[in-house]
């Protein structure tokens, strides 16, 4: 348990041991198996193919998701960081292979854990165990609504609709600010759209009053835009 020690804090936010006491962490990890990596920026941690037999949760560092398209470019699905979990799905099912791949963006350190003893013990679960399995199920559920949300936005014809899709689902503060997850470069292949049509239509916008842009955010000028 030492090797977790610097990292006992992060891990007791974390919503897979959410309502768990931090004193019954060592022996919910203990249970799920755990087992620390670390990984270099620009390591594979997983290629398309890979069978995933564990869950993990980045403790340290950047990760990033994606997927390679028809003509083999790499496009982005999601970026990680501290606190971020990432094939739990995968893990708890019978496929085969990955449809994904995962690399380090950063140096990070990521602690896999193993749901099976969940999903195929002969024992009844104990009390940690429930409450790992209901958070897991809870995981599941926000995971349905993020793909529902990808889905959207890629049916959508034009990019406009898009983006304003993709805004109206992000938190936004009272000055109409939506803090971007990634960069923008990265944000027009989360969108499935070519770069330069992105900060093309971005600029249009702009001047057309509906929005205004800075490194890290979105600024929506016209509310009427995400109705």
């Amino acid at each position: 348990m030492d090797m977790y020690e610097p990292f006992i804090d992060l891990l007791s936010k974390c919503a897979i041991f959410k309502g768990i006491p931090r004193e019954q962490l060592e022996g919910t990890l203990t249970s799920l198996n755990a087992k620390l990596r670390r990984y270099r920026k620009g390591e594979i941690i997983f290629s398309l193919g890979d069978r995933l037999t564990r869950g993990g949760i980045v403790l340290e560092g950047e990760v990033e998701v994606g997927f390679m398209d028809d003509e083999a470019n790499e496009v982005n699905m999601n970026h990680f960081t501290a606190g971020h979990q990432f094939g739990n799905a995968m893990a708890c099912t019978d496929i085969a292979s990955s449809p994904i791949q995962m690399r380090a963006v950063t140096d990070c350190a990521i602690l896999y854990l193993d749901f099976r003893s969940l999903l195929n013990s002969d024992v009844p679960l104990d009390l940690t165990q429930q409450r790992v399995a209901a958070n897991l199920i809870r995981e599941f559920a926000a995971r349905n609504v993020f793909l529902n949300e990808k889905v959207r936005i890629l049916s959508q014809k034009r990019l406009r609709a898009r983006i304003r899709i993709f805004l109206a689902g992000r938190p936004m503060d009272a000055d109409g600010i939506v803090r971007l997850p990634f960069s923008k470069k990265e944000l027009a292949s989360y969108l499935g759209v070519d770069r330069t049509a992105f900060f093309r239509e971005l600029a249009r916008m702009r001047d057309e009053g509906i929005l205004e842009t800075g490194r890290d955010y979105i600024r929506v000028l016209d509310a009427a835009f995400l109705k």
